[in-house]
């Protein structure tokens, strides 16, 4: 009795074709399945864009986001928004093509030729959003892992002036701040109480600009936290009943951690699943 023959194994080749083709057959058919998969792309690479952008106007508008990790979150978001863009643009071009062609069916030789898609165009622009993709994953990351050692320069390492030199001059800053205070609550009975930009000669003693002032003001204002490194009494904000919540240092801690990851592990997602679609459609025979 002869061996029964297993079936052929598919190679990864061949698989990646055959999602490639189906991927493709949802682009260009002409049906309602086709339709509603095109409009959901569309949703969807529209929504992610929107998110991007208003991420990346969220973030801009974040003093303490900028103050410690300067333009890297817009940088990344900027790469990122690029190569979704640019994988969209060539998912219109395909369908473009397909739909001049289709209509150039029954003219001339010559105004077939012209529709012809550009293979060359083709790969050039998946090779873009696939080095695109490439550059937002190792952004992403980036601007995560810089976080984690902002946030950790500020918690375990806040007067350590190797460490951060912002750090320590807001440490010290405050420090100043602190013995200019106890000097103006012990002049006179009628300064006790009283913030301590209030103060008489605080101008003379702090004079304009004085950008680790102003952003210390700023944290006890705005951001419900007191001291830097450690937790302490509010010099700005006295009206209040009772001591701020956190030293600022570890709030600014939390923030910047949250900001860095809450960029950079979506942005490197996104530019791994571009990355993946590139791989696909390079290794696809059609293109």
């Amino acid at each position: 009795m002869p061996p029964v023959k297993g079936k052929p194994s598919r190679t990864c080749h061949q698989w990646s074709n055959d999602v490639t083709s189906q991927w493709f057959d949802l682009l260009l058919v002409e049906s309602a399945k086709g339709r509603t998969f095109r409009l959901l792309l569309a949703l969807l690479n529209l929504g992610i864009g929107g998110l991007i952008l208003f991420a990346g106007h969220t973030i801009g508008r974040n003093i303490h986001v900028l103050f410690w990790l300067g333009g890297q979150l817009q940088t990344t978001l900027l790469v990122t928004i690029s190569a979704i863009a640019t994988a969209f643009l060539l998912q219109v071009r395909m369908r473009l093509v397909h739909v001049v062609r289709k209509n150039a069916s029954g003219s001339s030789g010559a105004a077939r030729a012209c529709c012809e898609p550009n293979q060359n165009l083709a790969r050039q622009l998946i090779l873009l959003f696939a080095t695109l993709g490439a550059v937002s994953i190792f952004l992403g990351l980036r601007v995560g892992f810089q976080g984690e050692k902002i946030a950790e320069q500020l918690t375990s390492r806040c007067r350590d002036k190797g460490a951060s030199k912002a750090s320590w001059a807001l440490e010290d800053t405050r420090l100043q701040l602190e013995k200019f205070d106890q000097q103006c609550q012990t002049v006179e009975d009628e300064t006790a109480g009283m913030p301590v930009d209030e103060c008489p000669g605080f101008k003379e003693a702090f004079p304009p600009p004085s950008p680790y002032v102003t952003y210390l003001a700023g944290l006890e204002l705005k951001e419900s936290c007191s001291g830097w490194c450690s937790k302490k009494p509010p010099l700005f904000a006295k009206s209040e009943a009772k001591e701020q919540g956190k030293a600022c240092s570890i709030h600014i801690s939390d923030m910047v951690q949250q900001a860095a990851w809450g960029v950079g592990a979506p942005c490197a997602g996104l530019g791994g699943a571009l990355l993946i679609c590139a791989v696909f459609l390079l290794d696809y025979d059609a293109i």
